[in-house]
């Protein structure tokens, strides 16, 4: 096995972390999206996040997107 590749893979989750960064924060909001993106930014932080996730679903909720009732 080349040691270069081994050494690449934890860049990986870098790559794949900032690559999603846009749409939570347009799913989440700038404070919430950011926090959720900076959190799985961190190697151990990111990786507990994603494993409590699989089972509980999102720790940082996304905004709420519906309408406030129009006034007149």
């Amino acid at each position: 096995m080349r040691w270069g590749l081994v050494r690449a893979v934890p860049g990986l989750g870098w790559v794949l972390a900032l690559m999603r960064v846009r749409r939570k924060i347009q799913r989440k909001g700038w404070s919430r999206g950011g926090l959720d993106a900076g959190l799985d930014l961190v190697p151990i932080v990111g990786r507990g996040k994603n494993l409590i996730e699989i089972f509980t679903g999102d720790l940082i909720p996304e905004r709420d997107r519906t309408l406030p009732p129009r006034t007149r």
